[in-house]
């Protein structure tokens, strides 16, 4: 749940990369996912990603 109060589905394989505290971001109609953490450390995840065999 993000600070507003708003759900954000994240998928089981993501949940390691995300912690209470994290920042969220995503553009509209973009398929990535950005994490900001402390230490100005980015994460990137790709929702292609997920589908890849």
């Amino acid at each position: 749940m993000l600070a507003n109060k708003y759900r954000y589905e994240i998928y089981s394989l993501w949940e390691r990369n995300i912690e209470i505290g994290d920042s969220i971001s995503k553009k509209k109609g973009s398929l990535k996912l950005d994490i900001y953490k402390k230490g100005n450390t980015k994460i990137t995840l790709d929702y292609r990603d997920i589908y890849k065999k």
